[in-house]
């Protein structure tokens, strides 16, 4: 049973950021109720795994994929207000870049 429920979490997990990049594959804004409704999971349980942006960018950290940070960034309210989706990729290559030492 505990392998299942794994297994039903993971599977959540992958379905929210797999909405979030068709989000902005399609130049859509990307929040975390948006990544709900196109991944079909409520916007409760949405937010259980992703209620702060933050978790994304330590996401990214761990797993190595940049794009888990141009997630991350996206989803912060004042980022999102003030940057378009190319910016935030242009800043987040560019702090990756900058801080390829220590990563």
């Amino acid at each position: 049973m505990k392998r299942e429920r794994k297994n039903q979490k993971a599977r959540t997990r992958a379905a929210l950021l797999e909405a979030a990049r068709d989000l902005a594959a399609d130049g859509d804004e990307i929040t975390v109720q948006a990544a709900a409704d196109r991944a079909g999971i409520s916007r409760a349980t949405a937010y259980r795994y992703f209620s702060d942006p933050g978790h994304l960018a330590v996401e990214a950290a761990l797993t190595g994929d940049p794009e888990h940070a141009v997630h991350a960034c996206a989803l912060d309210p004042l980022t999102g207000a003030v940057l378009t989706l190319a910016e935030i990729r242009a800043m987040v290559g560019e702090m990756l870049e900058a801080e390829a030492a220590w990563l």
